[in-house]
């Protein structure tokens, strides 16, 4: 297998073994350790170290130009149809708004006078006694929908002493 990677690493290697190796490589730990060790003796044999190997690195990124592009953005059109719709939802919660801020000053308004009015007496008119209204109920016991029994008019109360 060590032979595979010598012959990938200097590019002798058929495309298809390739892939081969390259998927198993992913796969296999060992595998890997030995592919790091390969590229460091070649770096090595190379006269290229490690620190040295960053440095170029950095130096080679430093003299790239900067390219400097202008973002793309992309304009969607809205339909006119849209704007209008947009604007009168807009038109109707602000009529919203007013129409209650109106009539909350209406309700404050009117919530002052009923505290400003003066106290009035209230008359009872009409209360039957229990004994009235008793009388009142059986005269009116027929014209009810509910009986007790039906077709016999009910003359006492449950309650009754």
């Amino acid at each position: 297998m060590n032979e595979h990677l010598s012959a990938w690493m200097d590019g002798e290697l058929e495309s298809a073994q390739a892939r081969q190796l390259l998927s198993r490589l992913k796969h296999d730990f060992v595998m890997r350790q030995d592919w790091d060790s390969y590229h460091l003796i070649r770096d090595t044999m190379r006269g290229v170290e490690g620190p040295d190997l960053r440095a170029q690195i950095y130096a080679r990124l430093a003299a790239e130009p900067t390219v400097l592009a202008p973002k793309f953005h992309v304009r969607v059109e809205k339909p006119d149809w849209f704007t209008s719709v947009a604007k009168a939802k807009v038109a109707a919660v602000a009529l919203i708004a007013f129409v209650s801020g109106m009539a909350l000053q209406s309700l404050q308004q009117n919530a002052l006078q009923i505290a400003a009015a003066p106290e009035t007496e209230v008359n009872q008119a009409g209360v039957l006694t229990e004994e009235r209204a008793r009388n009142y109920l059986i005269a009116h016991l027929r014209y009810s929908n509910s009986k007790a029994l039906q077709g016999m008019p009910v003359y006492a109360s449950a309650d009754s002493q």
